[in-house]
């Protein structure tokens, strides 16, 4: 019995303490409190969750911030998911192009999520790839140009060369700076499609097309770093 009393003693001095420390918190402090104590392992799939509480905290008031009990164990968690991040760090340019699948704004959109993690190598490599990607496209738009019916258009596999200076009179296009390095210049790429289409009479028909794009453009080392500048603003 003397247990059972001692026991009931100690529950409510526990309970006591929670309240003194909790009980002059806000609704909205409290509410921090709660989700942060409901964080458990922290791992690369903790993305949404720790977004979330940090926002919430974010929005709480000066004053309310300062009834947060637990904060610190909020920014152990941030901790701990940086860190899972560089340690995924040498899967992450596989990661970021197989969630974007082909799509460009996806796939800026995940670099700069991840950038500050990825090294400029890791950073590179996305970008060639995206840029891959934004070629394909423009290239697909120009073949649908000569198609009977356009909406028709199936693409099998698409394969993008890499951009080269264009020749003009026996001689690389291309403005150069006094070290010769190349400031500017014209481009080109070649895409081969293996595409289906239909013809005139409505049938579907199979082929392979290589389609010849240009552009004007600055030096592709210094552009990787502008194009990036612009990805991550």
């Amino acid at each position: 019995m003397k247990n059972i009393k001692k026991l009931c003693l100690m529950l409510s001095c526990i309970a006591l303490i929670c309240a003194l420390v909790t009980g002059c918190a806000s609704k909205e402090a409290r509410s921090v409190i709660s989700h942060i104590n409901a964080l458990g392992e922290i791992s690369l799939n903790s993305s949404e969750e720790l977004q979330n509480v940090n926002s919430e905290y974010a929005s709480l008031s000066d004053e309310d911030k300062s009834d947060v009990s637990n904060y610190s164990k909020l920014e152990k968690a941030n901790n701990a998911y940086v860190e899972a991040k560089k340690m995924n760090a040498p899967n992450v340019v596989r990661e970021i192009l197989d969630k974007a699948n082909g799509e460009t704004d996806d796939a800026k959109s995940l670099l700069k999520e991840n950038a500050d993690y990825m090294t400029n190598e890791q950073i590179n490599q996305c970008l060639v790839e995206i840029g891959r990607w934004e070629f394909v496209k423009d290239a697909e738009n120009e073949l649908k140009q000569y198609l009977k019916n356009p909406y028709s258009f199936v693409k099998y596999s698409a394969t993008c060369s890499v951009p080269e200076l264009v020749e003009l009179d026996g001689e690389k296009s291309g403005v150069y700076d006094d070290d010769g390095s190349i400031i500017s210049g014209i481009y080109e790429y070649k895409v081969t499609f293996d595409y289906g289409a239909t013809n005139s009479f409505g049938g579907m028909i199979r082929d392979i097309t290589k389609i010849t794009v240009h552009f004007q453009t600055g030096v592709r080392e210094r552009q990787n770093e502008l194009v990036l500048a612009s990805y991550l603003l």
